[in-house]
């Protein structure tokens, strides 16, 4: 069997696009690891911690996949920008990503504020509520810094 002209074109585009995935692959790996390292830690705590940090993850990370599902975009644009030879454009556009990231991640506090009040009406036992607010009101803090990671 002979192996085509394309052949040993497409396996230098595959290793030429992994090798440029590579640190947006270990980026989003790196981000998914924060909430095992948290219950991780929790779990040797006790249960009611374990389930309090269990709780407070589930409630950060639902509804942050809205600015990281809106942000992502950036890298694509970005790309389409500069293969098209207009760098020029990338600065105000990632200004304005950052000003998006800004008003997702002011939107995320409050919502990391204000939902531990409604924890009791989601049948999360008493025990547990004291804890699940405090990891919330915690981990709220470092919500615009993940969210501008994202840009």
């Amino acid at each position: 069997m002979s192996s085509s002209p394309a052949t040993p074109r497409f396996s230098h585009e595959v290793r030429t696009t992994g090798l440029l995935a590579l640190p947006l692959v270990l980026g989003h790996v790196s981000t998914g690891l924060i909430s095992f390292v948290d219950n991780t830690i929790a779990g040797h705590h006790g249960t009611d911690t374990f389930a309090a940090v269990s709780i407070g993850t589930a409630l950060l990370w639902l509804p942050m996949l809205v600015p990281i599902g809106t942000l992502i975009s950036l890298t694509a644009s970005v790309s389409q920008l500069h293969g098209a030879g207009r760098e020029r454009e990338i600065g105000p556009l990632f200004r304005q990503a950052l000003w998006l990231g800004v008003g997702l991640s002011a939107l995320m506090f409050l919502f990391l504020s204000v939902v531990p009040a409604f924890l009791p009406a989601f049948g999360i036992a008493p025990e547990i509520v004291p804890g699940a607010t405090d990891f919330l009101h915690a981990i709220r803090w470092g919500v615009p810094a993940l969210t501008l990671y994202f840009c």
